[in-house]
C-alpha cells in the first residue's frame, strides 16, 4: 500500500493543478476500532465514532458507517491483548430499507487472521467482494474462536470520488 494521491488524470510525477480533475481521485481513509472483551469469544460489530463493540442481536445503532463515496475495504490491521486465535474479519454492508445488519448477519466480504500471539499486529486483506457504493451502510465484523482480548483495529478503505 501507498500513501501517493492516484487518479486519472496524474499522468507523471509532476502534478498542476490543470494535471487534477478531483473527481476521479482515489482517497485512502482510516478508521480506527477499540474494545475490550476479555471473557468471550462471540462475533461481534464494531462501533464507529465510539469505543467499544456490540453484540449481534443488540440494535447496532453505533456500528454503522454510511459511505461517501463508492470504494473499497483494502486492509484491516488487528492487534490484542488476547489470544484470540483463527480470527474472521468481516465486511458487512446493507443498503435503504435495512434497519440493522442481522444476528448472525451476513457478510460480503471476509478475511482469516490466526492471531495466535498477543500484542503483534495482524493484517486481514480484503480481496474479493470488497466494494461498496455510495450510501452503502457499511460495518465490520470480528468472529474469533477464542476470547478477543483489549482490542485495536485499523481499517483501510479507499473511496473512488466519480462522477461515473
Amino acid at each position: 500500500m501507498t500513501g501517493k494521491i492516484r487518479g486519472e488524470q496524474i499522468k507523471n510525477d509532476s502534478i498542476t493543478g490543470d494535471d487534477i480533475d478531483e473527481s476521479t481521485l482515489v482517497m485512502t481513509h482510516f478508521t480506527t476500532h477499540k474494545y475490550t472483551n476479555t471473557s468471550g469469544s462471540g462475533a461481534c460489530l464494531m462501533k464507529f465514532n465510539t469505543a467499544g463493540s456490540d453484540s449481534l442481536d443488540g440494535d447496532q445503532v453505533n456500528n454503522k458507517f454510511v459511505a461517501p463515496a463508492g470504494g473499497r475495504l483494502v486492509q484491516i490491521k488487528f492487534r490484542t491483548t488476547g489470544t484470540p486465535g483463527a480470527t474472521t474479519l468481516s465486511l458487512m454492508k446493507i443498503s435503504d430499507g435495512t434497519e440493522n445488519f442481522g444476528n448472525p448477519g451476513s457478510p460480503v466480504s471476509t478475511a482469516a487472521i490466526n492471531a495466535s500471539n498477543a500484542n503483534i499486529v495482524y493484517t486481514a486483506n480484503f480481496t474479493s467482494n470488497n466494494r461498496f457504493l455510495s450510501g452503502d451502510v457499511l460495518g465490520i465484523q470480528v468472529e474469533p474462536t477464542s476470547n478477543h482480548g483489549n482490542v485495536d483495529l485499523t481499517c483501510i478503505w479507499e473511496f473512488i470520488f466519480s462522477t461515473s
